[in-house]
């Protein structure tokens, strides 16, 4: 449907998008996370990608979708789990093991338990190859 192959989408429009996207989603995590609980963000996070699989489908070329999508889940996702990793201390236990808990609960009979031998890539990549909108490529 989208014809926009040339050197000037790529150079120029596809590049900025992607690094205007990632800011503002840097943004929106971090807000998202001091001002909410573990369960609203994921809530808002699939809403996210929920939204910009769409948009991306409408508007952009079809090879831009997925570099869009990775974008998001790299500042919705990834970052801010290794932000919460890092940050693990008694003080915040509690919220990490909640933050983690909730993802877990998207992938449906998965639980995090103490002595888990699930790493947080292995359980999130589960999480996000559970959705067929969102593969993890």
């Amino acid at each position: 449907m989208h014809k926009h192959t040339g050197i000037t989408y790529y150079e120029g429009f596809e590049s900025a998008m992607l690094e205007q996207t990632s800011s503002y989603y840097c943004q929106m995590a971090q807000q998202w996370l001091s001002h909410g609980s573990p369960a609203d963000y994921v809530q808002k996070v699939y809403w996210c990608l929920e939204q910009e699989a769409e948009r991306a489908g409408r508007y952009l070329p079809s090879g831009t979708q997925p570099k869009l999508l990775k974008v998001v889940k790299q500042q919705l996702v990834y970052d801010i789990l290794d932000k919460l990793v890092e940050k693990q201390r008694p003080e915040n236990c509690s919220f990490v093991t909640d933050f983690y808990q909730e993802m877990l609960s998207k992938c449906g009979n998965m639980t995090l338990q103490e002595g888990s031998y699930w790493t947080t890539e292995e359980w999130l990549s589960a999480l996000l190859t559970s959705s067929s909108v969102f593969p993890l490529s």
